[in-house]
C-alpha cells in the first residue's frame, strides 16, 4: 500500500500505536503520551550543557546514536547510526540517518528531540520520513513542523522548517527508530546526549557614545573587548576606522581572548581632522568569521565659559572611594542669587530663604567665574563644572515636565568591611521612551565574626511600572503593584554641555545610574 494512502500515527510511551491502514510520518504528534527511549544498558550521561543560551554563543547542539537497541532481518529498513543536530542559529532540526543498506522496500524513519528524566529521554519534538518515497512530518510539542527529505543511496536526511522554538527549546538527549509501512519497529537508536557546541561571542563596550577633546588634541576612547561566548576567540584584532579621523593606533592584535571573558579598559587614541563631528567605528574579529562592531560619535569638545549666572543651576560630585564606602555623593544647587542648597534631602528644587545647614550663603563674579560657598570653599565656575576646595562638582540638568527618557544604567556599591561585614548590591533601571521603567537589585553580603561566618544574598522580583517627569525636577515612579515614589531627578552632560540621560547617566535623588 503506498505510504501516501496511510492514515494515522500516535506515540505513545516509545510505542507505534497505529491504525490498520499503518504508519504516516506527516501525522506525527508529540504530546501528553509523549514518545520516550532509554540509554544503552550501562551507558554514562556525560556533562553537557544542555541548557545552553544562543546569546551566550551556543550555535547548535549535536547527538551521534550509534547503540543499537534492536533490528530486524531487512538491513535496508534498519538504522545503523543517525547523526541529530539542533541548529540555533538556523532554528532547524536536522537528522542524517545512515541505514543499514540502500532501501528497496519503503519504510519510515522517526528522530526524536527531547529531555532526560533520569536515564529516559522524553520527547519534546520529532521529524519523520519515508526511505522510497516523498512522505515526511514532524512536530513541536502539539504544533506541527513541515520537514523536507532526501536521499543518497544509504543515507536519508530530513531538514525541519525554521522555526523560532528550535532556538529556545532545551532539548539535551535524542533518539531513533524505523517502522515498516504498517507501523510495525524494526530497528531503534538508544538515546544520547545532545552535547552543545559553542562558539565566541563578541561584542565591544565602547564607553559614551559622544566623545571629544579640544580642539587639535587626542581623544582617548576607552572600550571593554568581551568574548561572552563559551569558546575562545582565536587571532582577535580591533581595527579603527572613520573618514576624518586619525588613529593611534588603527589596529591592535590581541592574540586569544578567552572564554566568557573580557579586556578592560583598552585605549586608543583618536584625532578630528578638523572641527565637524565624525563617526568612529571600532571593529573586533576573531578566527572563523566572528566580528562585532561599535561606533562612538567624535565631536569638538568646546572651550570652557564663565556663566552669567549660577541661579538655578545644579550640580553633583562623589567623595573619594574609602575603605568601607563606594559612592559618597554630593550635591549642590544655586537656588537664588544668595543662597545654595547642599545635599539631597529636599524632593526637586528646594527653597532657601534663610541660612541653615543645607542653605548656604554664595558670592559669584560673572566676570571672573570665581565663587565661595560658605562651607564648602571657594572656586571657579564654568560651563563644565565647580571645584569647590577639593571637591569638584559636574553640572546636572533636570528635563522639562512630561520629558521621555530611553536609557539603560547601572549602579554597583558597596559598604562595610569583609571579615566583619559587608554587602554589594548593584541596581538596573531601564526606561523607555513610551513611559515604562523596570528597577532591579541584587545584593550579596557576608558576616564574619570569630568562629561565627555566613553569606547571604537577595535577589528581588523586579519592580516595573510607568514614570512621569514633572516639574521642578521630579520624576514619579508609579509602580505595577499601586506604590508610587517622587524623586528629584538630575541629568548629566556630555562633553558638548548637552543633557545624556543613556550616555552620561542620571541621579535619582543620591544614588547615580550610569552606563556600564
Amino acid at each position: 500500500m503506498p505510504l501516501t494512502t496511510l492514515t494515522t500515527l500516535v506515540l505513545m510511551g516509545g510505542l507505534l500505536a497505529a491504525s490498520p491502514a499503518g504508519a504516516d510520518p506527516s501525522r506525527v504528534r508529540v504530546g501528553p503520551d509523549d514518545a520516550a527511549e532509554r540509554r544503552a544498558p550501562g551507558a554514562g550521561r556525560a556533562a553537557t550543557s544542555a541548557r545552553s543560551d544562543y546569546a551566550d554563543g551556543a550555535v547548535r547542539r549535536v547527538a551521534q546514536l550509534t547503540d543499537v537497541r534492536a533490528a530486524g532481518a531487512d538491513p535496508a529498513t534498519n538504522i545503523a547510526r543517525a547523526t541529530v543536530v539542533q541548529d540555533l542559529q538556523a532554528s532547524r532540526i536536522t537528522a542524517t540517518v545512515t541505514l543499514g543498506a540502500t532501501p528497496g522496500a519503503n519504510s519510515v524513519v522517526y528522530v526524536h528531540l527531547g529531555e532526560w528524566s533520569g536515564d529516559t529521554c522524553q520527547s519534546r519534538a520529532a521529524v519523520a520520513g519515508a526511505t522510497t518515497t516523498a512522505d515526511t512530518g514532524g512536530a513541536i510539542g502539539s504544533a506541527s513542523l513541515a520537514v523536507s527529505r532526501s536521499r543518497t543511496g544509504a543515507v536519508l536526511t530530513l531538514t525541519s522548517a525554521a522555526a523560532s522554538a528550535v532556538r529556545t527549546a532545551e532539548w539535551d538527549c535524542a533518539f531513533a527508530f524505523s517502522t515498516d509501512v504498517g507501523g510495525t519497529e524494526t530497528s531503534g537508536l538508544y538515546a544520547d546526549d545532545l552535547e552543545t557546541v559553542w562558539t565566541p561571542r563578541l561584542a565591544i563596550a565602547r564607553g559614551a557614545p559622544v566623545q571629544g577633546s579640544y580642539r587639535g588634541r587626542w581623544t582617548t576612547v576607552e572600550v571593554d573587548l568581551l568574548n561572552s561566548g563559551r569558546a575562545d576567540a582565536r587571532g582577535t584584532t580591533v581595527r579603527l576606522s572613520g573618514a576624518g579621523l586619525a588613529f593611534q593606533p588603527a589596529t591592535r592584535s590581541y592574540g586569544t581572548l578567552g572564554a566568557r571573558s573580557t579586556e578592560y579598559f583598552e585605549r586608543f587614541r583618536v584625532r578630528l581632522k578638523g572641527s565637524k563631528p565624525r563617526t568612529l567605528r571600532m571593529t573586533v574579529t576573531a578566527q572563523g568569521g566572528h566580528r562585532a562592531v561599535a561606533t562612538v560619535r567624535i565631536v569638538e569638545k568646546p572651550r570652557p565659559r564663565t556663566l552669567p549666572s549660577l541661579v538655578g543651576r545644579y550640580y553633583w560630585g562623589h567623595k573619594p572611594v574609602q575603605v568601607d564606602q563606594g559612592w559618597d555623593n554630593v550635591a549642590v544647587r544655586f537656588v537664588s542669587p544668595r543662597f545654595a542648597h547642599v545635599g539631597f534631602d529636599k524632593v526637586g528644587a528646594p527653597r532657601c530663604a534663610k541660612a541653615s545647614r543645607t542653605c548656604r550663603p554664595y558670592q559669584y563674579n560673572a566676570r571672573t567665574g570665581l565663587v565661595r560657598v560658605t562651607g564648602l570653599g571657594k572656586g571657579r565656575a564654568t560651563t563644565e563644572g565647580i571645584r569647590l576646595g577639593k571637591q569638584d562638582y559636574f553640572p546636572l540638568s533636570t528635563p522639562k515636565p512630561g520629558a521621555k527618557l530611553a536609557l539603560r544604567l547601572i549602579h554597583q556599591n558597596f559598604e562595610g568591611t569583609c571579615g566583619i561585614y559587608c554587602a554589594t548590591w548593584t541596581e538596573w533601571l531601564t526606561m523607555d521612551k513610551r513611559g515604562r521603567f523596570v528597577r532591579s537589585r541584587q545584593t550579596l553580603g557576608s558576616i564574619g565574626a570569630p568562629g561565627v561566618g555566613t553569606v547571604w544574598a537577595v535577589v528581588p522580583a523586579d519592580e516595573r511600572g510607568t514614570y512621569r517627569v514633572l516639574s521642578r525636577g521630579r520624576i514619579r515612579l508609579s509602580y505595577a503593584n499601586g506604590t508610587s515614589q517622587v524623586h528629584t531627578i538630575g541629568i548629566g552632560h556630555d562633553v558638548r554641555g548637552k543633557p545624556s540621560p543613556a550616555g552620561e547617566g542620571i541621579l535619582l535623588d543620591e544614588v547615580n545610574f550610569y552606563l556600564d
